[in-house]
Formats: structure tokens, sequence, C-alpha cells
């Protein structure tokens, strides 16, 4: 403070050397004895993995204090073949390999004529995979089918509900009976008589 007048000088601080003061923070004071004192928090900017412990080290690039934190694995990189490595933002430790996983949403439903589809993001990496749902099979009422109006396949017809025998498995069930009776149902032959 000027002493003629009254007014503020301000003058720089002269600091001292970061020091220590617990093991959250570190400090420097003025050399003048004006009372400043300007206080931070730790910070290491070269962390290195320390695989014994499981965690990563450094120094407080201010004070050298040393520090050690737990992996920060919010980086995550898709290998291919639904995996995924992560690694560590702070030192690059890569976390083991992990299979991606996340919540199957349909984005497409199917339907008799056209297969499905659904998608994954996987919640680690992010990235995004799709898989097909089959088709659904046909619902036949009365001959044709109740979704996209198509008509029962007859026998002797080749169907993708089974393409070996000719007979649909929904049909196939109501002309068992029918062939059978045919079959087993013929009148005795009468034998002659010499």
């Amino acid at each position: 403070m000027c002493i003629e007048c009254g007014h503020m000088i301000y003058e720089e601080h002269t600091l001292t050397e970061w020091t220590r003061d617990d093991e959250m923070f570190h400090s420097r004071r003025c050399t003048k004895n004006c009372g400043f004192r300007d206080v931070m928090p730790h910070s290491t900017s070269d962390w290195a993995a320390n695989d014994e412990t499981g965690k990563h080290e450094g120094e407080c690039d201010a004070c050298g204090e040393h520090q050690e934190g737990e992996h920060d694995y919010s980086a995550g990189k898709y290998l291919g073949n639904n995996q995924h490595m992560k690694t560590c933002i702070s030192c690059g430790k890569e976390a083991e390999i992990g299979i991606c996983n996340g919540v199957w949403d349909v984005t497409k439903d199917p339907s008799c004529t056209e297969k499905g589809e659904e998608e994954m993001v996987c919640g680690v990496c992010g990235e995004k995979h799709t898989k097909e749902i089959d088709a659904l099979p046909h619902t036949y009422v009365n001959g044709i089918c109740s979704s996209c109006s198509d008509e029962a396949p007859t026998i002797g017809e080749s169907t993708s509900d089974n393409p070996n025998t000719g007979v649909a498995l929904s049909t196939g069930v109501a002309l068992i009976p029918a062939v059978a009776l045919m079959l087993f149902a013929r009148p005795k032959s009468k034998k002659k008589s010499r």
C-alpha cells in the first residue's frame, strides 16, 4: 500500500517449489511472507502399469509425490470375431480379451416370407453386431396362410416345410388319417369257390 495515498500496490508473488502437503495435495507459498498459498491436487501425466499391484503408478509432475491409481478401461478396441480388448487410457495397459456383450434388440421382425434381424451394440467397445432371425412358419387356416395369403401346398408338391416328402407339415397331419382310411377300408375280396 502506498504510504502517501493509501492505494494498494500489487506485486507479483515469488513462490517456493511445490511441496507435498498430503497424499491428495501439494502447495507452494510466497517467499515474501505475504500469506499467499497456492494449493493444487497431485497431477501425474506419465503413468506406468504395475502388474504386481494391478494398478498404474507414477510421480506427481509438480512435487514428485508417488501416485497410484486404478486402471481406467473406458477405451475399448474391437478385434473382430466378436472379441474386444480394453486399454487403460492413462497408462496404456491392455486388459484381457473378452467377448462383446450387450442387449439384442429386434430391428426387423420376421414374417413367414422374410427373415428378421436383430442388433446389439457392445457395452465395452461400442461395436455394432447384427444377426438374422429365422422366418416364421406359415399358419394355414382353411388352406390359406393367415399372414401372407399363400395357399397351402398339396400332396406331391415340394415345400420348404418338408422338401423330402412333398407333404407340408401343416397339412400333413390332416392328410394322414384320410390316407390311412383309404388303405385299410378297402372291401375284402371274396374267395372263389371251386
